[in-house]
């Protein structure tokens, strides 16, 4: 039998999540890249803004309909405030754990926060083969942790990592609630948007000579499009065709991106253990990949 267009559709699915995640996992290596006297809570913002008010406008210009539907009060919070406590979390973990570290903490509780999150709110429990390609992955997030030798970057440090752990899954989860009636474009628009406004404060204060440089304008256009924007659209379509708990685990690959480039750019060094736990995150994203057994007419 031919394959028809809703066998198709997971593997896409895949794929879309997969980018999403590569994508992803620069961004810790741009903010590292940051000028001196750069502060996290206003890279967070500045990302925020940008990538709010580019999907803002084509939401304006494309898909006005859409804001005139019915925004449930408590989902639409929830993204907004899930987005701007992942990027206060993450941004600070990083200068304590490192990029590699730090972004394998994040990404590695991931999972575990969307799949009990899923299961007290959906009772969507998680499938045979997600349970083992995540446990699988998970050994390998604490491979890269060198087996508790590198907790000397501090306690803050990875509690922020895993605070950003859980607020991506409450927006993922949050996100996927507001797809059943309103388009990615307008869903991404309204949370960043709205997440830009609550991390207003965080402008007060503080030096922004940093953005006058050219490598100022250029990390946050980076940051704020190319690892905010695209990702998270392909992100969230992805979401449309695969379950929750498995975007979670497909989202390994982001951990796997920052470990690759904060050894190569950022001279970050990982132990013999650290690089087992690289090889077996790759395990653990492939295991999930391979498709379900097509039944046959």
């Amino acid at each position: 039998m031919q394959l028809g267009r809703k066998d198709s559709q997971p593997f896409l699915g895949y794929i879309y999540i997969l980018l999403a995640a590569v994508l992803f996992g620069t961004s810790g290596t741009v903010q590292a890249l940051a000028p001196e006297g750069a502060q996290p809570e206003v890279i967070g913002a500045i990302r925020l803004a940008i990538s709010g008010t580019f999907l803002a406008v084509i939401t304006l210009l494309f898909k006005r309909p859409q804001l005139r539907k019915r925004w449930p009060i408590i989902p639409t919070i929830s993204a907004a405030i899930s987005v701007v406590a992942l990027q206060i979390c993450f941004f600070n973990a990083l200068p304590r754990t490192g990029v590699a570290l730090g972004t394998s903490i994040f990404i590695g509780s991931f999972p575990v926060f969307t799949g009990a999150f899923s299961f007290i709110l959906y009772r969507e429990r998680p499938t045979p083969k997600w349970i083992f390609a995540s446990l699988f992955a998970i050994v390998g997030c604490f491979l890269l942790l060198g087996v508790g030798e590198n907790f000397n970057s501090g306690f803050s440090g990875i509690a922020l990592a895993l605070g950003a752990g859980c607020s991506y899954a409450i927006f993922t989860l949050s996100a996927q609630f507001l797809l059943k009636e309103h388009s990615v474009v307008a869903v991404l628009a309204i949370s960043f948007t709205l997440g830009a406004i609550l991390m207003i404060p965080a402008f007060f204060g503080v030096s922004l000579d940093w953005l006058t440089q050219s490598r100022g304008v250029v990390v946050s256009l980076y940051l704020g499009i190319v690892s905010t924007i695209f990702p998270y659209l392909l992100f969230t379509r992805g979401l449309r065709i695969v379950p929750a708990s498995t975007a979670a685990t497909l989202n390994l690959a982001e951990p796997l991106t920052a470990a690759i480039l904060g050894v190569y750019l950022l001279q970050e060094k990982l132990s013999l253990t650290a690089h087992a736990g690289m090889v077996l995150l790759i395990g653990g994203i492939a295991i999930l990949s391979i498709p379900s057994r097509v039944k046959r007419s």
